[in-house]
């Protein structure tokens, strides 16, 4: 029996211990039919983003980069509990030069490929949702995407 408590508390200690961990993606399309999705990892207990990426959809080819977690100066996201709603936010400066930032707030698409979502409903348009992001290797950190028609979700893991 005394074995038994132990091996209990050891296993409740260390599924406490264990990070749990959320992800966040936004996506949007350009003028030119260029569909860009950022995604972003964090760990819950500390609500710190741990690593990032950017994808780029153009036609059947698809190319992007990463984003380090050292390079994003702020980030935030709230599934608003209990409702269908989020809100996120993020400003990353990759290399020191690169803009990736995006402000969002509307419908929680969580779980749900965000590409089809706009292929489908479009964007979820307002003065406030935007993404700022870096068209990616091999082109001047002033090259950039700006979206104002985006959809994000926002979800554990």
């Amino acid at each position: 029996m005394k074995h038994l408590l132990k091996n209990t508390v050891f296993t409740f200690a260390f599924i406490l211990c264990t990070s749990a961990h959320a992800s966040m993606e936004c996506a949007g399309q350009d003028a030119s039919g260029k569909y860009v999705q950022v995604s972003i990892d964090t760990d819950v207990k500390t609500s710190r983003a741990k690593n990032g990426m950017v994808t780029i959809y153009d036609g059947n080819h698809k190319y992007g980069y990463a984003i380090d977690s050292s390079s994003i100066a702020q980030y935030y996201e709230n599934d608003l509990f209990g409702t269908t709603e989020t809100l996120v936010g993020m400003k990353a400066s990759v290399d020191g030069t690169a803009p990736v930032e995006l402000l969002y707030a509307g419908t929680n698409f969580a779980d749900q490929d965000l590409v089809e979502v706009l292929k489908k409903k479009g964007g979820v348009a307002s003065k406030m949702n935007y993404m700022v992001v870096w068209k990616g290797p091999n082109t001047p950190a002033t090259e950039q995407f700006v979206l104002s028609s985006i959809v994000c979700g926002v979800w554990a893991n």
